[in-house]
């Protein structure tokens, strides 16, 4: 294996490891915040990013936020993102272990919370898919990869309910705004992983 290859596959393992643990531990913060503020069912999803940390997070992670606030303009997987996609400039940032960085905001659209993962701080390449990778909060389902329930778009709107919490993989890897590659945003790329067993396949656009 050359050298070129071999750092690949370490940084790939480094990805996966660094997403797998925020993962886990937004999930447990999640199940120790329910023990205080009930179920996530009835959580306040109106709240902006911020103050739905302050209620449900801060007290459950291993966090502090970060005062000195670096302005990043993330890129998505095709270079620049497409217009109405969320910049992170403005929003606060939480830091975890490992140099691990949350962004937490508001979907308004869809009545969840965002939780932006950033496996490596303010370091390079703050590319969507590479080093960023997006959560959401959902109130039946808990914490799952945007893109959880990826419906065709031709289904009439209850069949899009019904297919939420399906993650369909040629979906994940199509041509649709959100998917996960080089001529997308990237957006569903922490989707593919999971879908994937915590992997980072030969397709998976690195």
């Amino acid at each position: 294996m050359t050298f070129p290859l071999l750092i690949s596959k370490y940084q790939k393992k480094v990805t996966v490891e660094r997403l797998k643990s925020a993962y886990s531990q937004l999930s447990q913060a999640i199940q120790l915040s329910e023990t205080k503020n009930g179920s996530k069912e009835y959580w306040d999803y109106t709240l902006n990013g911020e103050n739905f940390y302050r209620q449900y997070f801060a007290k459950f992670l291993k966090s502090f936020d970060i005062t000195n606030q670096k302005i990043i303009n993330y890129k998505c997987l095709k270079g620049e993102c497409y217009s109405g996609s969320y910049q992170l400039d403005t929003t606060p940032k939480i830091a975890l272990a490992n140099n691990i960085t949350l962004a937490i905001a508001n979907h308004s659209y869809s009545g969840t919370i965002l939780i932006y993962v950033d496996i490596n701080g303010f370091q390079n390449p703050n590319v969507r898919g590479k080093d960023l990778f997006l959560f959401q909060i959902n109130k039946k389902y808990g914490l799952v990869p945007y893109g959880f329930g990826t419906p065709d778009e031709n289904l009439s709107d209850s069949g899009k309910e019904s297919f939420f919490g399906v993650m369909d993989r040629e979906i994940l890897l199509s041509d649709k705004n959100d998917a996960c590659n080089r001529a997308s945003s990237g957006n569903w790329c922490a989707a593919l992983i999971m879908t994937d067993g915590w992997e980072i396949k030969k397709d998976y656009p690195w």
